[in-house]
């Protein structure tokens, strides 16, 4: 396999980890050579949304790729911030996350975060965490992050 055809299939891999209108987005943007505006004309959506769900896009790809960036060209990309991932109690803070009902608010995550693992973060960091950081399959039962 040559080096660009190693690329491209992890390309096409890492894709495929993204939602279908993440998806659609970097297509039309990276590939088609789509502006904002009209990547929202098509999808109906504001040039405000069409960046934020690309800048998503573009940091769930980073942390895909980054291992094999790593491997085949020595690449160390800086490894995420995001508290909920640094901690060693990861599983059990995601599964705490699940719980959240679409009709409470954060305060009890939050403070069961800072009371039981002693990680003190906002609503908005658990909105990334879950939109960034959780795969699909683990987020069942929680809230939509948007």
């Amino acid at each position: 396999m040559s080096c660009n055809e190693a690329v491209e299939k992890e390309i096409r891999k890492a894709l495929q980890k993204l939602t279908e209108k993440e998806r659609e987005v970097v297509e039309r943007f990276f590939f088609l050579g789509q502006k904002y505006g009209e990547i929202g004309l098509a999808l109906e959506l504001s040039e405000f949304r069409v960046q934020t769900i690309l800048l998503r896009a573009k940091r769930k790809l980073k942390n895909v790729l980054a291992p094999f960036a790593r491997k085949k060209y020595g690449v160390i990309v800086k490894k995420p911030s995001c508290p909920i991932c640094l901690s060693k109690k990861r599983k059990r803070i995601e599964k705490l996350l699940k719980t959240k009902t679409k009709e409470e608010g954060w305060k009890r995550i939050l403070l069961q975060l800072k009371e039981q693992h002693q990680i003190r973060t906002n609503s908005r960091s658990l909105h990334r965490h879950l939109s960034e950081h959780m795969p699909p399959e683990r987020k069942r039962g929680a809230p939509s992050a948007v």
